[in-house]
């Protein structure tokens, strides 16, 4: 991230806060993939003033010599000057499983995404079918951008629905596991409770 363009977009909104995500982390032993993200904003960072060439400097030099020395020390002033550092910027990120919404938001970004590769594909296709070939060259350019079409759909499909795929159902297996243990759980803990009531009850007659 440059975080000049950081700065430049916190001059106008102080708020301004840069977001940078990771996703696809997998874990080698355990094959769990992970997601990070990091906030930031940029601060001027320290750096020790730096002066233009004097009189003195240039004293004894050649005219092109003269002129390099100006120049690079013109940019050094001013790579000082945009000497930009990044500031961590807490994060919380709150996590709420039960929310029917969060599978609903998904589908609808894919939607997005499908809808906007079709109305580029639909652009493409209208403006390759003008008059500019011959009809011997049509066939090709329409076969051409319709495995343009379908190769995006592939990557689209491995690259956001795949993965996505297989992280639910992994979610689902571990579902279905924590609800044979909280089942199993559940009987022997009414086995336990009928237990305690019948040696109660046999007091009781005692």
């Amino acid at each position: 991230m440059h975080y000049s363009a950081q700065a430049i977009y916190q001059m106008l909104d102080a708020g301004f806060i840069g977001l940078i995500i990771s996703v696809f982390n997998t874990n080698s032993t355990t094959k769990e993939q992970t997601v990070q993200m990091t906030a930031f904003q940029s601060e001027p960072g320290s750096s020790s003033s730096i002066e233009g060439c004097s009189s003195a400097d240039l004293e004894g030099l050649d005219s092109q010599t003269q002129a390099a020395m100006i120049v690079s020390a013109a940019d050094m002033q001013e790579s000082a000057a945009n000497n930009w550092q990044r500031r961590e910027v807490p994060l919380v990120v709150e996590s709420h499983s039960n929310n029917p919404s969060t599978l609903s938001d998904y589908v609808e970004v894919q939607k997005m995404l499908l809808a906007e590769e079709l109305q580029a594909h639909r652009l493409h296709s209208s403006s390759s079918s003008q008059p500019i070939s011959s009809n011997i060259h049509q066939p090709l350019l329409q076969l051409h951008d319709a495995s343009l079409h379908q190769q995006a759909l592939l990557q689209h499909a491995e690259c956001c629905a795949a993965p996505a795929l297989a992280m639910m159902r992994q979610l689902a297996s571990q579902a279905d596991l924590q609800m044979q243990q909280l089942e199993a759980e559940n009987q022997r803990l009414q086995g336990l409770l009928a237990s305690l009531q019948g040696q109660e009850v046999s007091t009781i007659v005692e």
